[in-house]
């Protein structure tokens, strides 16, 4: 599949216009819920989730789980590892006004049908794929085209979505003060020690599964997929309880500081 994140590229020209009937996080959620089933161990519901029930039932009831973890924990938490310069630039992530939630429901839905009509082309099963053969055909290294499309794809959708985040920066104002503009709750060293484990616990969780994957039997790549996935949904779930506690610190913090 292409990778989960590069689907993000196909919905940054909606994001971008910034319209009164945008709220991007629905579209960048959107554009990934089909494959949140991955990361969890219901991965073998992934027709589900990229068929045209899946994208009216299941894809947007998890992209509101994600939306409400994401504003409500993960977001403001995520901002407090920015470096500060970035953190001055980065409003803190919040919850739309219930009147605008008809637009959160609409992002949702068009990022998902972003990420099917990508698939489309991009997977053995995919309504193009299916209908032209030539898709099917070997061409890099016995690879399917659609392979090799999926592989292509992901990289150049990472690149665009790495552009475009470095670009939203660069050209971001920085905010005022009352927005409490490159505040943090976490100290440096704080800091440095949450941003080091972002980086291990995925790594260290996904070589960890990888191997073990690969020692039972299953094939190389399977195994790299399987333990990476898995690794992203427990590290979310950690991810989840360490944001909770910063929330928590951010309280005590707050209140000692009046």
């Amino acid at each position: 599949m292409p990778f989960t994140p590069a689907h993000v590229a196909a919905v940054l020209p909606v994001v971008g216009s910034r319209g009164r009937w945008v709220v991007p996080a629905a579209w960048v959620v959107g554009s990934m819920s089909p494959d949140l089933v991955y990361f969890t161990p219901a991965g073998w519901v992934r027709p589900l989730s990229h068929s045209l029930v899946g994208l009216l039932t299941l894809d947007p009831a998890l992209g509101v789980l994600v939306l409400a973890a994401w504003w409500t924990l993960l977001g403001p938490a995520a901002r407090d590892l920015l470096p500060r310069p970035w953190r001055a630039r980065t409003p803190v992530p919040r919850a739309p006004s219930r009147e605008r939630w008809v637009w959160v429901l609409v992002g949702l839905l068009g990022g998902s049908v972003t990420h099917v009509a990508w698939d489309a082309f991009t997977h053995q099963d995919g309504a193009v794929v299916t209908r032209v053969p030539a898709l099917g055909d070997p061409l890099l290294g016995g690879l399917p085209a659609y392979a090799v499309l999926q592989l292509l794809s992901g990289v150049v959708g990472l690149l665009v979505v790495g552009w475009w985040c470095r670009r939203a920066l660069r050209w971001s104002e920085p905010l005022q003060a009352e927005d409490d503009a490159g505040a943090g709750v976490l100290r440096d060293h704080e800091r440095c020690a949450a941003r080091t484990m972002v980086v291990a616990l995925p790594l260290g969780f996904g070589a960890g599964l990888s191997a073990l994957g690969y020692a039972v039997g299953l094939p190389l790549l399977s195994s790299l997929f399987i333990g990476l996935t898995r690794a992203v949904g427990i590290c979310t779930v950690v991810a989840l309880i360490a944001a909770a506690g910063w929330r928590e610190l951010r309280r005590r913090r707050t209140a000692g500081s009046v």
